[in-house]
This record gives C-alpha cells, structure tokens and sequence, in this order.
C-alpha cells in the first residue's frame, strides 16, 4: 500500500484482523515465483547478543534502519507490526506477523510474514548469531511482488529490497556498538 501520509495506526487496526497464507516453511521450501534474499554482517567479538536481541525484538533494527514502526508490542508469535517507508513524496505501508522468535543461546531474532496491503508477499527473517568468530546478524527473505507496480516493474521492487535490506544490516552493525 502506498500512501502520501501514511495512518500507521488505522493500518494497524485492520492488520491485526488480517491473516496470511505464509509460513516459516517458505524460507526453506521458497514458493514459485520467489526471489530468495541473504545478507549477513560480521560485527566482531565482545559484542552483546542479549542486548542486541532486546533492541531487535523492540522493533529497534526498524527505526534505526528509517522506518515508521506502529506494533501492538515487541516482536512476539502472533505480533502485528505495521511498518513505512519514505519512497520520494509517498510512503510504502507495509503490515506483518511475526511467526517465530528464536531464543537459543547463540541465535535469536524471528520472522515475520506480509499481511494484505504489504507491496510484497512473503516471510522475512531477521537473527543475531554469535559463534566463535563473534557476532553475526542475518536477514534472509524469500517473496514475490504483490503490488501491480511491483509485478510490473519487478527491478524497481528488487532495487527497494536490496536498499533496505542494506539499511538493516548498517542499523544492526549500530545496534551492536559497531561503527
């Protein structure tokens, strides 16, 4: 959904009731039609996982990244979160469920799914992973365009994923006191 000025919490609203057909499982049986999409970021050792998975369940890696963020609370199975982004003079709407949360002891993050309304279909998945080598953060995603203009004009909707994606990756390296 696209929009000049965005009513994030009337988007909210009505996502809350909505329901998708996505499931984790499209992250490792992708879909026909999906773009799969991996991306990670080496943010070193000493570098805090609890407190980093604490700013990202927040909806913190979001706004650090520019986006507008309305949830009705941190990121949790069930959880609805509405999200914008500034395109030139309109706003992209997107809405979300998360699926999962991981909480494990070297990797935690979760997933969300696109609601109606959101310019893609699809799950995207966000993780701090801490091994040997120190602090990862992942994103992965595998969608398709759910947009007229996106299915019309699909490297205009890559070309808007891999910028996001990059803001992700740049806020989760902030997050984590990384420069």
């Amino acid at each position: 959904m696209f929009s000049l000025h965005p009513d994030l919490a009337g988007v909210l609203a009505r996502a809350v009731r909505a329901t998708t057909d996505v499931g984790p499982d499209w992250l490792s049986t992708p879909r026909p039609g999906t773009e799969e999409l991996r991306r990670e970021v080496h943010l070193g050792e000493g570098r805090d996982l609890a407190r980093c998975a604490s700013a990202l369940l927040q909806w913190e890696l979001h706004r650090a990244s520019g986006l507008l963020v309305a949830s009705d609370g941190p990121a949790a199975p069930g959880s609805t979160v509405v999200l914008a982004l500034r395109l030139g003079p309109v706003w992209a709407v997107a809405p979300c469920r998360v699926l999962e949360v991981f909480d494990g002891p070297t990797r935690r993050g979760f997933s969300y799914a696109t609601l109606p309304g959101h310019p893609e279909h699809g799950i995207e998945e966000f993780a701090y992973v801490g091994d040997s080598n120190g602090l990862h953060f992942e994103v992965r995603a595998v969608a398709r365009p759910a947009f007229w203009g996106s299915r019309l004009v699909p490297a205009a909707a890559r070309h808007v994923q891999r910028r996001a994606t990059q803001r992700y990756l740049r806020a989760a390296a902030a997050l984590a006191g990384r420069p």
